[in-house]
């Protein structure tokens, strides 16, 4: 592990075989694959006291210095047994946080049997971290309190919040969670209507004078909302039709929170949809388009209400105000077509400034990732499996089909 490590020759057995299972896990999961060295760092976490993890101080890990990414963005043995020892710490914290070492816990979303260490049921909390790493550097303390305000939501419903945060552990980051009691109440309740009354101001914001294309002059251009890239845009029927309009109109407000909990949403009550709404209308403004989560640095939060708009859609659950905005904005509600046409304007974007729509590695800040997709539409065509209106759109930027093609 390096000089900067400081091993004690004997380690005293001081964490539990459970609690070595998780880490073993977690290091294994950041690619620590040699077991001698993933024992070394288990013992390094014998100086841990775990009696009484929750009530002790916070990780001194910062945003800024990534934990951990072996090998490649982590070199363990630059670092000292301090930032292990922390590491070893929060995972613990996570661990107990959630219920980890009880008697009774079910199987799924928890850990298996592997390798040389026996592994116990628990919350996968190596996952967890794996999927969101500012779970790491979090403020241990606001964790906590989130989880907490989780399950007075829920209290009296019967719902298993540990799991539902194992399996969305975003939810325990949102910026946007923020417990509104009154809000929760059932609907035509005193406290219910009190909150219905002071938000209905927002209706109009999530309202069809906000979408692009309504003079605001932001938005898709005219040929890409009418669908002439490629793809099934415009056609915008919901399986259930009014009769599941009707129900989701209806539902109980901790319902429709359990719905976006499923997503990694804290919710997606009428203030939180207008919120969102409005950024997805800046993000149609910036690039032109609707594919949320397809560029790097785009907003996670932002990508999963996305997510969650395409399959209440798909289902039949998406409300018809909330539709007709969407559709006034020139929404792709195809996620496929949607990743295309974010490639397809890249592409356009490269013709306009070198004169060509074919890029090459040695063409200069070309995306070896744009030369991918390019390969790919040529190897569809030649499959016969690229429609008719996708070639039409690739032709009008005078793209080349008799290119090389390393994918293939």
């Amino acid at each position: 592990l390096g000089a900067g490590v400081h091993l004690p020759s004997t380690p005293t057995r001081s964490i539990s075989t459970q609690h070595e299972s998780v880490l073993d896990t977690y290091w294994k999961a950041r690619g620590v694959f040699d077991a001698a060295q993933r024992r070394k760092l288990l013992d390094l976490a014998q100086k841990l006291q775990t009696s009484n993890l929750l009530q002790q101080g916070l990780a001194p890990l910062t945003t800024e210095d990534p934990l951990p990414g072996v090998p490649s963005t982590w070199a363990l043995e630059e670092r000292d047994s301090p930032e292990v020892l922390e590491v070893s710490r929060r995972l613990l914290q996570l661990y107990q946080l959630l219920g980890g070492g009880n008697s009774g816990s079910e199987d799924d979303g928890m850990l298996g049997t592997e390798g040389g260490v026996p592994s116990v049921s628990g919350p996968d909390v190596a996952w967890m971290v794996t999927r969101e790493p500012g779970l790491l550097t979090a403020d241990f303390r606001r964790v906590t309190r989130r989880l907490l305000e989780m399950k007075v939501a829920v209290a009296g419903t019967g719902v298993d919040v540990p799991r539902v945060v194992v399996r969305q552990p975003a939810l325990l980051l949102s910026d946007s969670w923020a417990l509104d009691l009154a809000a929760l109440q059932p609907r035509g309740s005193p406290a219910a209507d009190t909150s219905e009354s002071a938000n209905a101001s927002q209706e109009q914001v999530a309202g069809p004078s906000q979408s692009p294309g309504n003079g605001n002059g932001r938005g898709l251009s005219q040929g890409t909302r009418k669908g002439e890239v490629g793809g099934s845009h415009g056609t915008h029927q919901q399986g259930s039709g009014s009769a599941a309009a009707q129900q989701q109109e209806e539902a109980d407000p901790v319902t429709e929170m359990l719905l976006a909990w499923e997503w990694g949403l804290s919710n997606d009550g009428l203030q939180e949809w207008s919120h969102r709404y409005r950024q997805l209308l800046d993000y149609i403004g910036h690039f032109g388009d609707t594919a949320v989560g397809y560029r790097d640095g785009d907003d996670p939060e932002l990508a999963r209400w996305v997510s969650k708009q395409r399959s209440d859609h798909r289902r039949g659950q998406l409300h018809p105000t909330r539709l007709q905005c969407l559709v006034d904005a020139g929404f792709e509600f195809d996620a496929e077509q949607a990743e295309w046409v974010r490639w397809y304007k890249e592409l356009e974007a490269y013709q306009i400034a070198q004169g060509n729509a074919t890029p090459v590695p040695l063409t200069m800040g070309v995306d070896l990732y744009l030369i991918n997709w390019c390969s790919v539409q040529r190897i569809a065509r030649r499959s016969r499996v690229l429609s008719e209106q996708r070639i039409q759109a690739l032709d009008r930027l005078g793209f080349d089909w008799s290119g090389a093609d390393p994918l293939s």
